[in-house]
């Protein structure tokens, strides 16, 4: 079988798409400010913020089950008992919400460049600018065409299939 058939494809689409972001814009904590033998804890996230959700603020994970955060299930409860609450995406009063990640467009992409990496360019790597045609003082027409090249290959990265 091909790797380009079509039932192939299809599922190489299914593990590059419908990916989501969980974000919760009240709470300032994300897992990267605490240690890895702690983990998150209470004690710092305080009264207003929990665990769970400050272990999944700001992170990405695929859109399916077993491969993101289990969210609340309000079956098990009656209106009555949830009249005061918020309905939140991991318990009551929760703030997080769940964002599909967009295709970013080229223009959207900042690209960073390491200090130094430009000149390594034009020195390093003189013979690949050179068979790439430009000569001379032409660096800003090279830079321009590798920072586009650069962006459009990202986005169709993110558009397989």
């Amino acid at each position: 079988m091909s790797i380009f058939s079509e039932d192939v494809s299809t599922k190489a689409k299914a593990v590059f798409s419908d990916w989501i972001q969980i974000k919760d814009d009240f709470n300032k904590f994300t897992i990267e400010d605490f240690s890895y033998t702690t983990g998150v804890t209470q004690d710092v996230v305080g009264k207003h913020h929990c665990v769970t959700c400050t272990a999944v603020n700001q992170c990405w994970f695929k859109n399916e089950n077993d491969k993101k955060p289990v969210e609340f299930d309000y079956a098990n409860y009656t209106p009555k008992q949830i009249e005061f609450k918020k309905r939140g995406l991991y318990h009551p009063n929760c703030h997080c919400q769940k964002l599909g990640i967009k295709t970013p467009k080229p223009d959207d992409i900042e690209l960073i460049i390491p200090e130094g990496k430009i000149w390594w360019l034009f020195n390093d790597k003189r013979s690949w600018v050179h068979s790439m045609g430009y000569i001379g003082n032409e660096e800003a027409k090279i830079l321009e065409e590798i920072y586009s090249q650069t962006k459009k290959a990202f986005v169709r990265s993110r558009q397989i299939f």
